[in-house]
């Protein structure tokens, strides 16, 4: 029987390698863009700064309140829904073949 642990810490570690990714090519592609207009790359690491000092305040309170029952069963419907978001806009992104004929639609 497959160890479910591991099948979980292998779709994380591809989705990680998938983010990773897709953080590069995002980057090259801004790179592009901003040659030309746009913030600097120190202007966006400084956002970037702030917006982690601002979690580094904030991930306390949110510790304590994910505790919350009530939160939690948000959280849970907050999570299903993106799945189900996530899931609809992959199927998008996914040709569907033409039923009975195995060819997918132009």
């Amino acid at each position: 029987m497959p160890d479910r642990h591991d099948d979980t810490t292998a779709a994380w570690d591809d989705l990680t390698e998938d983010l990773v990714d897709l953080t590069e090519r995002l980057r090259a592609a801004y790179r592009r863009a901003s040659d030309e207009s746009g913030p600097s790359e120190e202007e966006i690491r400084h956002a970037f700064r702030t917006l982690g000092e601002a979690w580094s305040q904030v991930a306390p309170s949110v510790g304590e309140v994910i505790r919350d029952e009530e939160v939690k069963a948000h959280l849970k419907r907050a999570a299903s829904s993106l799945a189900d978001a996530v899931g609809a806009s992959i199927s998008e992104l996914i040709p569907r073949s033409e039923p009975g004929t195995g060819e997918e639609p132009e």
